[in-house]
């Protein structure tokens, strides 16, 4: 081996390690630009570098269609903007681009440089890191709790103070996203152990976010379904109907004494009269970058939006274009990945009814790996 490929070979290596390996580390109580960022940055440094090296990565179907959505949400990016008059936010949200839907090209040409065993142990050192943050992030909020709350609210006690985040329903977040990849990868792939995916249950259990812990459960009843035969698919419907039959009015109880879902009642009250009232123009370009979370958004809603609620935040700020094309860009991962899209999609929407996830840049690493493991199957399957 020749002393480039030797470095190509560890350059290769580094940028999968450091970009696979330390998305899971957020750390933003402690630091503004967590680790993430860090292995990011060094991963499009050193992709340049194999280029350098003469490393020709193949622009196959998949990494031009994801650069063309790239180049769209860009283009509509600047377009917005310069429409919206937020042009001093341009870098900030392009930056957010790029960490995004960026890290679904990045994640999946990086892979595509490494063989699977290499990946494989990448995944094995992004648990690791996040086994011990989330560890170590149960027993802070554990020995910081307040005593403010009691009786069914009793929980939130835990869910104020983080390493990772100042609201533990990040954490759920995270970690919900990360079973639901990891359940993906050992139900798809066998390429992680089922205890690992165990593992980041109990976490995401113990976040006492109700929105992580649900999602989990719908991932892994998804996951049943997907794999089953067409009988037993039935059966897990008629198993689901009956206890959302049973448990509904519990439910439905429940939800009329808790203060969050109230908030999101009021929120969605106020999207319906700021659907009525804006100006037409504004349906389809929105406000501009952190105009739902302005003082000014309460023109026009009557309420409030604390970062609350995915659909009303785009629609808000970046108009139904930006919300079209964001849906878009899913459809393609969806179509791109065989459907398996769906298994971090769930989680996605589930985060959405609670908060906008704007910057789940881990999710977006995940679909580029999930783009390689499909692609990589099919060509298998082509060869045979």
């Amino acid at each position: 081996m020749t002393g480039n490929s030797i470095l190509s070979c560890s350059i290769k290596n580094l940028c999968l390690y450091s970009f696979i390996g330390l998305c899971s580390a957020y750390l933003t109580t402690l630091t503004r630009f967590s680790p993430y960022y860090f292995g990011l940055g060094i991963t499009f440094l050193f992709s340049f570098i194999l280029l350098l090296y003469n490393e020709k990565i193949q622009l196959n179907s998949i990494i031009r269609k994801n650069l063309s959505f790239l180049s769209l949400i860009v283009f509509y990016t600047f377009i917005n903007a310069s429409l919206t008059n937020t042009m001093e936010k341009l870098v900030s949200l392009l930056f957010l681009v790029f960490i995004n839907q960026g890290s679904v090209l990045a994640g999946y040409v990086v892979c595509s440089k490494c063989n699977r065993q290499k990946i494989k142990n990448a995944l094995n050192l992004y648990f690791y890191i996040a086994v011990i943050i989330g560890i170590i992030d149960f027993m802070y909020r554990i020995a910081t709790r307040s005593d403010l709350y009691t009786g069914s609210q009793f929980f939130y006690n835990f869910k104020g103070t983080s390493v990772m985040f100042t609201d533990s329903n990040w954490v759920g977040f995270i970690y919900m996203i990360a079973f639901s990849f990891f359940l993906y990868l050992n139900k798809e792939h066998h390429l992680v152990t089922s205890k690992k995916v165990f593992i980041l249950f109990f976490i995401c259990f113990f976040s006492f976010s109700r929105a992580a812990q649900i999602s989990c459960i719908l991932v892994y009843l998804y996951a049943k379904y997907h794999k089953a035969g067409k009988k037993t698919k039935k059966y897990i419907l008629i198993f689901i109907i009956i206890c959302f039959t049973i448990s509904a009015p519990s439910i439905l109880f429940f939800l009329s004494r808790d203060d969050s879902f109230q908030t999101k009642l009021v929120i969605l009250k106020g999207l319906a009269n700021y659907l009525q009232y804006i100006p037409t123009e504004k349906l389809f370009i929105g406000f501009g970058s952190e105009f739902a979370t302005s003082d000014a958004a309460g023109v026009y809603t009557n309420s409030y939006v604390l970062g609350h609620l995915y659909l009303v935040i785009k629609i808000m700020d970046m108009g139904f274009i930006g919300l079209f094309l964001d849906f878009v860009f899913f459809y393609f991962l969806f179509v791109a990945t065989n459907k398996k899209f769906t298994y971090l999609f769930i989680p996605f929407f589930i985060c959405g009814l609670s908060m906008c996830p704007t910057n789940l840049s881990y999710l977006f690493v995940f679909a580029g790996i999930m783009l390689n493991l499909e692609n990589m199957k099919e060509s298998k399957i082509s060869n045979v």
